[in-house]
C-alpha cells in the first residue's frame, strides 16, 4: 500500500462529508487492521458475495501484493442513531495514466489470486454507498473509476447503474467475457451430472474410480469446520508444488509471498467457516486436493491440484464430480463460479452455467469524465479498425 507521506498530489486524501455520513481510508496495512471486525460483519450481509474482499482475504493480500502501490481501501459509513455503520468497502489504486493519457483515475484493486472485484455494499444503502464513494473519487481529482472483474447481472452494479441514472449518466463497458458456472438447476446433483454430461463420460468414470479404488484403499474427505485447517493447508502446498505448477514456477509454494499469501487466507477463511477443501487419497495420501471459498450459498472454486502419477486415472474430475455432490449437500446452497474462463476444458463442459464478467469504465461524476465514458467505445472501434487495416493508434 502507499506510504502516508505520499505527497498529496500523488495519492487520495481522506474526504470531507457531513457529520452523517463519512468516507475514510486505510492507506497501510494496520489501518486496514483496524476496520476488521465492522468490515467482516459488511461481508457478511453484503449485498452480493465476493470472498476476496473479505478482510480475511484481503489483509493478507495487502500484506502480500501490496507494498509500494498507491492502494487504499476506501470505507463509507453512515450513522444510525448514535451507531455508526459500515457500508461500504472499495478497495481502489491510484493511477496517473489512462490509456497512455495523462489522466487521473482509480482502479479496483486486484491482487494476483481474486478473481471477484465488485465492492462489498451494505443492502439497505446501495445507492448511498456508490454515491459517496463516486463524489469522493471526485474529490480527489480521478476522472474515472476503472471496475475490471465485476458480475455484470449482479444486485451490486445493477445499484451502481441506478445511482449513476440518477446523475444522468452511465457507464461503459470496456471488455466481457464468460465463465462456468454451477447453479442449483437441478433436484440432486446426480441429475444435474447427467444433465450435463453423456452416458459414455459416466461410465468412463465409474471405470476410472473402480481402478483408482484397485490401487488401494481409496476415499474422499472433506475438512470440516471443528478441524484442523493446517494439515490440509500443506498438504495442498505440497501437492501443487510437486506438480507442472511447481515446475513452472506458478505454484503457490513457488514463492514465499504467496505460500505466506494462502496459509494466512485459507487460515483466516477456517475461522469464518468460509473454507471449503476437499480431497481424494489413496492410501490416506492425496492424489486430488481443492479450494473453494464460500460466502453463505454462493461458492468460488479457488485452486485445483492432482497428482499427475495417476493422471491418467482423471483423479481432477473425479473430484470434482464429488464436489457436485457436495455443494448440492450444502444448505442454502446457490451457484459455484469457477473462476476461469467458460472454454476450460472440465469446468466448461461440465458445468452449464455462465456468468458474465465486465470490465467498466465510471465517470465520476465530472464533465469531463462523462465525455471521456461516451466517447470511449468510438475511440476504441478506431483503434481496432486502423489495426485490421495495418496502421497505428
Amino acid at each position: 500500500m502507499y506510504s502516508p507521506t505520499t505527497p498529496s498530489s500523488e495519492a487520495p486524501q481522506t474526504a470531507q462529508f457531513p457529520a452523517d455520513e463519512t468516507v475514510e481510508i486505510a492507506s497501510t496495512v494496520a489501518e486496514a487492521v483496524s476496520y476488521e471486525n465492522q468490515w467482516q460483519a459488511l461481508a457478511d450481509r453484503a449485498l452480493d458475495a465476493n470472498p476476496f474482499l473479505a478482510p480475511w482475504c484481503m489483509i493478507p493480500a495487502l500484506e502480500s501484493y501490496g507494498e509500494g502501490s498507491n492502494i487504499c481501501i476506501v470505507f463509507v459509513h453512515t450513522h444510525e442513531g448514535k451507531e455508526r455503520r459500515l457500508i461500504g468497502v472499495f478497495p481502489l489504486e491510484y493511477r496517473k495514466k489512462f490509456r497512455g493519457l495523462p489522466l487521473r483515475h482509480l482502479v479496483s484493486w486486484l491482487h494476483p489470486q481474486a478473481f471477484l472485484a465488485q465492492p462489498l455494499i451494505d443492502p439497505e444503502y446501495t445507492e448511498m454507498a456508490w454515491a459517496k464513494l463516486l463524489d469522493w473519487a471526485s474529490q480527489q481529482g480521478a476522472q474515472l473509476i476503472e471496475l475490471p472483474m465485476v458480475s455484470s447481472t449482479s444486485a451490486t452494479m445493477a445499484a451502481l447503474e441506478s445511482t449513476l441514472a440518477s446523475g444522468k449518466y452511465k457507464s461503459t463497458t470496456v471488455a466481457s467475457f464468460e465463465r462456468a458456472l454451477l447453479l442449483r438447476s437441478a433436484e440432486t446433483a446426480e441429475a444435474y451430472i447427467a444433465a450435463s454430461s453423456s452416458a459414455k463420460s459416466r461410465k468412463s468414470w465409474r471405470r476410472q474410480n473402480r481402478r483408482l479404488g484397485e490401487l488401494g484403499k481409496l476415499e474422499c474427505k472433506v475438512l470440516h469446520p471443528q478441524d484442523p485447517a493446517d494439515p490440509w493447508i500443506d498438504a495442498f502446498l505440497s501437492l501443487e508444488v510437486n506438480s507442472w505448477k511447481g515446475r513452472d514456477g506458478t505454484a503457490l509454494a513457488s514463492t514465499p509471498h504467496e505460500e505466506q499469501f494462502f496459509r494466512k487466507m485459507a487460515s483466516g477463511a477456517h475461522a469464518q467457516k468460509s473454507l471449503h477443501m476437499m480431497g481424494l487419497f489413496l492410501d490416506g495420501q492425496p492424489i486430488a486436493l481443492q479450494c473453494n471459498l464460500f460466502s453463505d450459498g454462493d461458492g468460488f472454486a479457488f485452486k485445483v491440484t492432482f497428482d499427475e502419477t495417476h493422471s491418467s486415472l482423471s483423479p481432477g474430475v473425479l473430484l470434482e464430480l464429488a464436489a457436485i455432490e457436495n455443494f448440492f449437500g450444502r444448505d442454502g446452497f446457490q451457484s459455484v463460479d469457477s473462476c476461469t474462463g467458460a472454454d476450460h476444458p472440465l469446468m466448461g463442459r461440465l458445468w452449464s452455467e455462465r456468468r458474465q464478467i465486465d470490465h467498466l469504465l465510471v465517470p465520476s461524476g465530472r464533465f469531463t469524465s462523462r465525455i471521456i465514458c461516451r466517447m470511449f467505445p468510438l475511440a476504441q472501434s478506431i483503434r481496432a479498425t486502423l489495426r485490421r487495416k495495418g496502421g497505428t493508434a
